[in-house]
Order: structure tokens, then C-alpha cells, then sequence
């Protein structure tokens, strides 16, 4: 692994903590997290969607799902990063 896919993991993982954290100071902890994670997951399907007239893709598995799902737009956003470094 070189250091720019290691630096955007790391970059993944803080942004769901804060994401998380945030989460948990507000009112409504579950209906954020719920809102998050059906952002993050709609990202991804309309990254998937759009694939068919780019170039760019991202597989749909069970860790773009997770990272999607736990980081919303954030995790969507790291995953086309991470996939254009690699």
C-alpha cells in the first residue's frame, strides 16, 4: 500500500468518527444516523448509475457499501478519491 491510499483510509476513518460524534450530540442520534447513511448509500448508487456514461467507477461490495453507509457523502467522496489514486 503506498502512503497516499494509506493517508485516505485514515482520512475515511476520522471523517466517520466525527460524523458519528456529531451524531451523537444531536437530539435525534438515530434519525442522523439514519439520514447519513441513506445520503451516503444514495451517493454511491448514483455513482454506480453514472459509471455507465464514465469512465469512473466504484464496485459495489460489502466495504463501499459499509464506508458509505457508516460516512455518508464524506465516505462516497473518499472512495472516488481512492479510486482515482489507485
Amino acid at each position: 500500500m503506498n502512503i497516499n491510499t494509506v493517508l485516505l483510509i485514515s482520512t475515511l476513518i476520522i471523517s466517520a468518527i466525527i460524523i458519528l460524534a456529531a451524531s451523537l450530540k444531536s437530539k435525534k442520534f438515530l434519525k442522523s444516523v439514519i439520514l447519513s447513511a441513506l445520503s451516503g448509500l444514495s451517493g454511491l448508487f448514483a455513482v454506480h448509475v453514472l459509471s455507465w456514461f464514465t469512465p469512473l467507477t466504484l464496485p459495489v461490495n460489502l466495504f463501499t457499501v459499509s464506508v458509505s453507509a457508516v460516512s455518508g457523502i464524506p465516505g462516497v467522496i473518499g472512495l472516488l478519491i481512492t479510486a482515482i489514486a489507485v
